[in-house]
């Protein structure tokens, strides 16, 4: 599957320079491995994820959400439909709590591993 002419167009319109085509995902895994995706597209706040993935589902297109790429491996064939990567904008890691000796810590889905386990 490829993406059409209007497709690119409205994904183009909505991120601007943060989405791109026929991307090499071994650029965005720890591995280093991985085909092309049809489409990276990099939302950098919710409301472009939000826009992104309604007018994704509203077009029957297939999605994969994925965060920085450390427990990710993608076949030499690629990706088919759009891959959204949540990192820049998703990589708050907080400390949501404590019990007794225990620390619950929450991290969005672009949370850098180095930083977590710092």
């Amino acid at each position: 599957m490829s993406l059409d002419d209007h497709t690119k167009r409205w994904l183009t319109d909505l991120l601007g320079s943060r989405v791109t085509f026929d991307e090499p995902m071994a650029g965005h895994t720890y591995f280093r491995v991985g085909g092309p995706a049809d489409a990276l597209a990099a939302p950098d706040n919710l409301a472009d994820l939000s826009a992104l993935i309604r007018r994704t589902v509203r077009a029957q297109l297939p999605y994969w959400i994925i965060g920085d790429g450390t427990n990710l491996l993608v076949t030499d064939a690629g990706i088919r439909g759009i891959v959204i990567a949540l990192t820049k904008g998703f990589d708050a890691i907080r400390q949501a709590g404590s019990t007794g000796g225990d620390i619950l810590v929450t991290a969005m889905a672009g949370a850098r591993m180095q930083a977590l386990c710092r």
